[in-house]
C-alpha cells in the first residue's frame, strides 16, 4: 500500500504562507526596543527577535517567488536589509555553543530557526517544528509585555500538547481513530457506486454506514467531515481508491502488545 503526497495548489500554500507571516510579524512588532527593555532582557529578547526574523524572511522569500507583487518584494527587502540574512549562521553557531555551556533549550529553538540555510528543503515535519518554535518563542516576548505566561505551559501549548479537555495525545494515539474509518467505509462505498456507473447519493451513504457502525448520523458527517480534511482525493468518488486502508494496523499505530513509550 502507497501513501500518495498530500494534494495541495498553489493557492492554498500561498495563503498559508501569507497568515503564517502576518503571525510572525505582530509577534515582531511587541518586540521591545533595546531602550524599552530591561538590561537583563535586551539579550534574550534580541536573540528571539534575530531567530522569528530569519523565519519571517524565509516565508516572505517564498512569497516572493508564488506572487513577486511590489508589497511582497518591499517586505523581503527591508528584513534583508536588517542584517539578520548576513549574520543568521555566526548567530546559530553561537547559539550551539550556548546550548552545549548552558542546557537551556531557548538556545536550541533560536539556533534552528537561524541555521535555515537560503534555500531550505521544505518537509511538513520541519514546516510544523518551524511553526510551533515561532509560537513557542512568541510567548516569551508576550511575556515581556506583562502577559501571563510561562515556559512549560507555553512549550506544550506551541508543539500541542497542552488540552484543556478531553483525551491526552497519548491516549489518542492508542487506536485507530474512529473517523478514520468511518471515512473510509464512507469513502469505499461512494467509489462502489461510482464505478458501478450509479451517480453516488452522499447522504443515503452517510446514514447507511452509520447505521452499520451504530452512530448517530450526525457524527458519520463529522467522521466524514474528518477525513475528507486529512483526505481531499476522497470527495472525488471515481478517483478513490478501494481498500485504501485494507491494511490500517500496518500503518496506525503500533499494533496491540508493542505499545507507545509513555
Amino acid at each position: 500500500m502507497k501513501i500518495l503526497d498530500y494534494p495541495i495548489d498553489e493557492q492554498e500554500r500561498l495563503n498559508w504562507l501569507c497568515s503564517e507571516f502576518c503571525a510572525l510579524l505582530s509577534v515582531l512588532a511587541a518586540v521591545p526596543l533595546s531602550e524599552q527593555a530591561a538590561d537583563d532582557d535586551v539579550f534574550g529578547v534580541s536573540f528571539v527577535a534575530g531567530a522569528l526574523a530569519a523565519r519571517a524572511y524565509d516565508l516572505i522569500r517564498e512569497i516572493c517567488e508564488l506572487r513577486p507583487v511590489p508589497a511582497a518584494i518591499e517586505l523581503r527587502d527591508e528584513l534583508a536589509l536588517s542584517g539578520i540574512i548576513e549574520a543568521r549562521a555566526d548567530l546559530a553557531r553561537f547559539a550551539r555553543r550556548m546550548l552545549i555551556a548552558t542546557k537551556n533549550e531557548m538556545y536550541f529553538f533560536c539556533a534552528y530557526l537561524l541555521s535555515r540555510t537560503a534555500e531550505p528543503t521544505r518537509s511538513w515535519a520541519s514546516e510544523h517544528v518551524d511553526d510551533a518554535i515561532c509560537k513557542f518563542l512568541g510567548s516569551y516576548i508576550r511575556s515581556k509585555t506583562g502577559e501571563d505566561v510561562h515556559p512549560h505551559r507555553s512549550i506544550a501549548e506551541a508543539f500541542g500538547v497542552a488540552r484543556s479537555a478531553g483525551p491526552s495525545i497519548w491516549t489518542q494515539f492508542s487506536g485507530v481513530p474512529y473517523w478514520l474509518e468511518t471515512g473510509d467505509a464512507i469513502a469505499n462505498r461512494l467509489a462502489e457506486i461510482s464505478r458501478a456507473g450509479k451517480l453516488p447519493g452522499e447522504t443515503a451513504i452517510v446514514a447507511e454506514v452509520a447505521n452499520e457502525r451504530g452512530i448517530s448520523t450526525a457524527t458519520a458527517w463529522r467522521d466524514w467531515s474528518t477525513f475528507k480534511a486529512a483526505f481531499p482525493e476522497a470527495a472525488n468518488a471515481t478517483s478513490w481508491s478501494e481498500g485504501f486502508f485494507t491494511s490500517l494496523s500496518s500503518i496506525w499505530p503500533p499494533a496491540a502488545g508493542q505499545g507507545v513509550s509513555q
